[in-house]
């Protein structure tokens, strides 16, 4: 029993030092995103790359979480992030504009919880956690006055709704072609 375990010491320790010895940098995550490409889970204060086509453009340092962000890149594909000193390096990326539109509608297939917790993914690709609560869970946070049925109706009717205020500075709800607009300040306020 222990000339077994022995032999698996050793054979552990041999997998470690070959592994250990062949240079292989940590796998590290990378994203093009709107105008900006980052980089997770590298070693603290890494020193990475942000490269295209052979040429350097951009030089940070991780921070201390093993984190870094390339800002004001030019959209376009085929950007990588690669570790100093022909460490590794990520797989391509793709940067996207600032123009409102996506580069894909599918990102508009997705389905979404009508109520709970889950996810959301923006066009970036970005996956955001999101909290649904349905109309009837906003009481708690409209105005006083304003009735949490009212605005389900007026929302499941047209989708669009803002809270404005009448001339007796009671709130109201009125339909909006611009969808949902955050509530006017009262006046004197």
């Amino acid at each position: 029993m222990f000339r077994r375990s022995g032999v698996l010491g050793l054979g552990v320790a041999v997998a470690f030092v070959l592994v250990a010895g062949t240079g292989v940098a940590e796998a590290f995550d990378a994203h093009g995103s709107v105008r900006q490409v980052y980089a997770t889970g590298l070693a603290p204060k890494a020193k990475a790359s942000l490269v295209k086509g052979g040429h350097k453009l951009q030089t940070r340092r991780a921070d201390g979480l093993g984190g870094l962000l390339f800002r004001n890149v030019k959209p376009g594909r085929g950007y990588r992030v690669r570790l100093a000193k022909g460490g590794a390096k990520s797989g391509r990326l793709r940067v996207i504009s600032t123009r409102p539109a996506p580069p894909s509608t599918t990102v508009y297939d997705q389905s979404i919880a009508s109520s709970g917790y889950s996810y959301l993914t923006t066009r970036d690709g970005t996956q955001l956690a999101i909290d649904v609560h349905p109309p009837q869970d906003l009481g708690g946070m409209l105005p006083a006055g304003v009735d949490p049925q009212d605005l389900a109706k007026l929302l499941h009717g047209t989708g669009e709704a803002c809270i404005a205020f009448d001339n007796e500075q009671q709130p109201v709800l009125e339909p909006t072609p611009h969808g949902l607009a955050y509530p006017p300040r009262r006046p004197g306020m």
